[in-house]
């Protein structure tokens, strides 16, 4: 489930930004409610006295129990790469819930931005990640993410927020990804601490640094623990440096470009077409290598129906008919994995 919030004042003449925002693991159900009452996430975006100088849209998703918006692999910190784990189900749900949104309101497709917290906070920079030329501007708090793969993110304007004595998600994960963004060449505005120096900026002077053109921006509260979110979304900032933010000005790197829409890098996965189809579909894939190629069929829930092909191909763009007569109606994942590169995607049988 989801819910929407109109801007205030509406005008069906004029077109509006968007805001995404990802809940954390507390927040995760099917009641549509409690990603909304239990914390001030999307309820910030969407209070009047916010709407009266910033109207958007405000779209929350709530994530079901069991499930993520992404695989970080919280054992091992350290080894997650986002281009070897598939997305989730509930990360692809997200982007097709965008593009309807789009398709039916009207939303300015330059000015969309992503917020998140905690569990949220790691889905914001998977987004990113896998989608690095559908977003304006991002806010992160309290997560982290693949900080290998930073470089398909710079263009993007940033600010990460986290609580300097987080127990929950440890600080580090924050500065792992700031400290990726600066070996990129971008500066960093520290507006609090800095290593354990929490003297911090005066107003004065991240006033001027953000009217200068700041993009990457990192707020860590001192002595705040893993809930400082309300204050977060409170700073006097922060409003005004999003809502000035658009994707016209910030366009991704000609690398990064050149390669879009890829998730992964070793393989590129299109949509099965027709879709909904009955009962035979096309699963359309690109390898930019030979090697050993698996495609699956699998349900909802990521349990594996059957084979679709196992074997070797070349580099090149290749076609695999399903014909799913024996299966009932629904939505089904297919899977493609080579090599440590690994893609899915939702289809629907509709008989």
């Amino acid at each position: 489930p989801y819910r929407l919030c109109r801007p205030d004042g509406f005008d069906p003449t004029k077109t509006y930004p968007l805001i995404l925002a990802l809940h954390g693991s507390g927040e995760c159900g099917t009641d549509n409610e409690s990603h909304i009452l239990v914390h001030r996430l999307a309820t910030s975006w969407a209070d009047s006295a916010n709407q009266k100088n910033y109207p958007c849209y405000v779209v929350a998703p709530q994530c079901p129990i069991g499930g993520a918006w992404n695989n970080y692999n919280f054992n091992d910190r350290d080894s997650y790469r986002y281009s070897q784990v598939p997305i989730t189900l509930e990360m692809l749900t997200i982007i097709d819930l965008l593009d309807s949104l789009e398709a039916a309101y009207p939303i300015d497709p330059d000015r969309l931005y992503v917020t998140g917290l905690s569990l949220g906070g790691y889905g914001t920079w998977d987004i990113l990640m896998r989608y690095p030329e559908k977003f304006a501007a991002a806010i992160p708090m309290s997560g982290g993410g693949d900080s290998t793969a930073v470089e398909r993110i710079k263009h993007i304007p940033t600010w990460v927020f986290h609580g300097e004595k987080d127990n929950t998600v440890p600080v580090s994960e924050s500065r792992k990804m700031i400290e990726a963004l600066e070996r990129q060449g971008l500066p960093c505005l520290y507006t609090h601490c800095r290593y354990g120096d929490c003297t911090g900026m005066s107003n004065d002077e991240i006033q001027a640094a953000i009217e200068s053109g700041a993009r990457l921006l990192y707020t860590e509260w001192q002595g705040k623990d893993h809930v400082m979110w309300a204050e977060s979304y409170d700073y006097p900032f922060l409003f005004p440096w999003v809502f000035s933010q658009n994707r016209k000005n910030n366009p991704p790197s000609t690398t990064v470009a050149q390669n879009m829409p890829p998730l992964i890098t070793g393989l590129e996965l299109r949509q099965n077409y027709p879709n909904p189809f009955n009962p035979q579909t096309t699963i359309v894939f690109d390898l930019h290598q030979s090697g050993d190629v698996r495609v699956e069929l699998l349900n909802i829930q990521g349990q594996r129906i059957r084979s679709l092909f196992l074997g070797h191909q070349e580099a090149g763009n290749h076609r695999i008919i399903v014909d799913a007569s024996g299966l009932p109606s629904g939505k089904y994942l297919y899977q493609i994995s080579s090599g440590d590169f690994c893609a899915s995607a939702i289809m629907t049988l509709q008989k």
